[in-house]
């Protein structure tokens, strides 16, 4: 189905299963018929007839916004109700089933002082009008009676509606988280992934550049990196919108050292990192990648040093600079992803200053075993 403006237009259906389910209220509608039995044993005349049909169709409009908006309109739509079991009693014992549709709209409403006052009302007025008409106490005991399972029934089908819509709004809820994160996972990815090749891209252009003259096959053999790192690029950042990047920190340890020495940063790695889950891998390589386009981009640095050490419980990778201050750690929308990466699993991300010397560190930290769940 086409809208005006020609795009498509969702279809509405009706799910058949929650109107014909027996908690569902419009099922209550068929105890109808219990009206007209009455004429079996009486039957109307014409003016009656055309006074029922017209009651009839103004308490079915009225059941239905009662029973949707299960507010404060519930107290008018119940005196409606009873003032037609009362129009209808003296000459069609039928007329009853009307109050025990009243006591079916209040066993549905939201403020609890109103159902319960609603219901001792309209108990009481149910007896005194059936006693004042002269019906037997067995008619009125099967009154009261239908009136119990109806109040029960109805408001079991409350409860069951307020819990599958509370169900519901969980359930979105979580498909909305789910969303988000995975949005927030791929913007991450595409920064950390993007950042750095960009900026190789970027060095080996203006290198190439100031080759043409002075070095035409060198000039052609960094062509042909920035065509390898750009099919890299393009196979990585499809990867991470479909969530298949497989990470490992050797490969990003191998592309931080090409981009750092072509930026003429000296890059050394100290240590030796464990077998770790892929969660952790993925995370420090992003990290690895993060912090090396910050040095290249603003430490002004000539050196950079990956180390990464264990402890009983923890293994801690680390990268610093002899840069500017800080400088590394530019660029706070990585980091702060970075960060909440290595807190989902049970990690942690610190900042400050070497050990010794100037420049700026970037300490990531985890466990040791698998990450949190």
């Amino acid at each position: 189905m086409m809208n005006v403006s020609g795009q498509p237009q969702a279809e509405k259906r009706i799910n058949w299963r929650s109107v014909l389910s027996p908690s569902a209220p419009w099922l209550y509608l068929v105890y109808l018929s219990f009206f007209f039995i009455g004429w079996v044993y009486d039957p109307p005349g014409f003016p009656e007839i055309g006074f029922s049909i017209v009651a009839l169709a103004g308490f079915i409009a009225i059941y239905v916004v009662a029973m949707r908006r299960r507010d404060g309109v519930v107290i008018p739509a119940v005196a409606a109700c009873a003032a037609l079991s009362l129009a209808f009693e003296p000459y069609n014992w039928g007329g009853a089933i009307f109050v025990v549709f009243g006591g079916a709209m209040l066993a549905r409403a939201n403020d609890l002082r109103i159902r319960n006052f609603g219901l001792a009302i309209l108990i009481v007025l149910i007896v005194l009008a059936m006693v004042w008409l002269g019906y037997p106490a067995i008619f009125i005991a099967a009154v009261l009676g239908s009136l119990a399972m109806t109040v029960i029934g109805s408001a079991y089908g409350a409860w069951r509606e307020e819990r599958d819509a509370q169900i519901e709004t969980r359930r979105m809820a979580a498909e909305r988280r789910a969303t988000e994160a995975e949005r927030a996972r791929i913007a991450r990815d595409l920064h950390d992934l993007l950042g750095q090749t960009l900026t190789m891209i970027t060095l080996k252009s203006e290198l190439t550049e100031r080759l043409l003259d002075s070095d035409p096959q060198r000039a052609r053999h960094e062509l042909s990196e920035i065509r390898t790192v750009s099919r890299k690029a393009l196979a990585e950042m499809r990867e991470a919108v479909t969530g298949l990047r497989q990470y490992a920190m050797s490969d990003a340890i191998r592309e931080s050292t090409t981009l750092l020495e072509a930026g003429g940063v000296t890059f050394r790695v100290q240590g030796e990192l464990p077998s770790i889950p892929p969660e952790y891998e993925g995370a420090l390589v992003m990290g690895l990648r993060e912090g090396s386009t910050n040095i290249l981009r603003h430490a002004d640095a000539t050196s950079a040093t990956l180390s990464m050490s264990t402890t009983h419980d923890r293994v801690c990778v680390s990268l610093a600079d002899n840069g500017k201050g800080g400088a590394c750690l530019a660029g706070p929308g990585g980091l702060a992803g970075l960060a909440e990466r290595l807190k989902a699993l049970g990690g942690s991300l610190q900042t400050g200053k070497p050990d010794a010397g100037p420049g700026s560190r970037l300490d990531m930290t985890f466990p040791i075993g698998e990450p949190n769940p």
